[in-house]
């Protein structure tokens, strides 16, 4: 359960200080109090272009693949954008531009393995089924998406670009990597299942 003591002070406080010709001064302050709440934590992203996220895609294999597989869409930078969202119809990746080099590599894979499914004529979308084939689909997608980033990031870390790797291995989702890295080294005949 979230925690709304400090939701209910602020807001307290921004009633009490409405007075004036500061009518929006609340709304102002408001916006400030929510950036202090959530502020990224660790280091901060230094800007990585867009030129510098394909030539490391480059270094991979499945990047290669990927990035001419989907014929190599428009790749946009946007603050508005949460992490990173593709476009089919104007076949566009938009990024967040705050993201360390690591995770924009990542979500630029996901975004990417998106593309390469809509030139393959195999993105479908989900919301056109039933509610449990819609979530199915959905799930399978994500799925499918977030496996390519753990493979390129794979490429990119024996190509000596550790950087996307180290950053999976300190996620949430580091449990999927280390088994990952397990079965590669036992045995890389079986990453392409």
């Amino acid at each position: 359960k979230p925690v709304t003591r400090k939701f209910k002070d602020t807001t307290k406080r921004l009633r009490r200080e409405r007075r004036g010709k500061l009518g929006h001064r609340p709304s102002v302050d408001w916006a400030n109090d929510m950036y202090r709440v959530s502020e990224p934590f660790g280091d901060t992203a230094d800007y990585v272009g867009t030129d510098a996220l394909v030539s490391l895609l480059e270094k991979s294999r499945m990047g290669i693949a990927l990035l001419e597989g989907a014929q190599r869409p428009k790749i946009i930078f946007d603050p508005q954008t949460l992490f990173a969202q593709y476009y089919p119809d104007a076949h566009v990746i938009t990024l967040q531009p705050h993201k360390s080099k690591a995770e924009l590599t990542h979500l630029f894979v996901r975004e990417l393995r998106r593309a390469w499914h809509k030139t393959q004529g195999t993105l479908v979308n989900p919301l056109g089924f039933e509610p449990d084939g819609a979530i199915l689909i959905s799930r399978a997608q994500a799925a499918d998406a977030f496996m390519m980033a753990v493979r390129v990031s794979w490429d990119l870390k024996l190509a000596d670009e550790p950087e996307a790797w180290d950053y999976l291995i300190k996620s949430p989702m580091a449990d999927v990597g280390r088994i990952f890295e397990t079965h590669a080294q036992t045995d890389f005949r079986t990453l392409n299942n």
